[in-house]
């Protein structure tokens, strides 16, 4: 199963320096694996102020999407070049 699971359901994603992975409202998809660069996280917080978060090699983010439907609370953007791998929750479901 673990085989498929990595066959199927992951991804590469690349990112240069300043590019957009997703925005705030966006409905979320797939969870991501950071294996080179660093991505940066701004949340907009109840208070209506942005909170910011760097995330780098060995972190992931947006797991809730596999046992949930989700939408993007914030916006990520890779702050160096990046690769990811993404998880796509749809793929994950069917395999398993």
């Amino acid at each position: 199963v673990m085989q498929k699971v990595c066959n199927v359901s992951l991804q590469p994603v690349v990112l240069s320096e300043g590019d957009v992975l997703f925005s705030l409202g966006e409905t979320a998809y797939a969870m991501y694996f950071v294996k080179m660069g660093v991505m940066r996280y701004k949340r907009l917080c109840d208070d209506h102020s942005w909170e910011r978060e760097q995330i780098g090699v060995t972190r992931w983010f947006c797991e809730a999407v596999l046992w949930t439907s989700w939408v993007h609370q914030g916006n990520m953007r890779a702050k160096s070049d990046s690769e990811l791998l993404a998880l796509d929750s749809l793929k994950l479901q069917e395999v398993c």
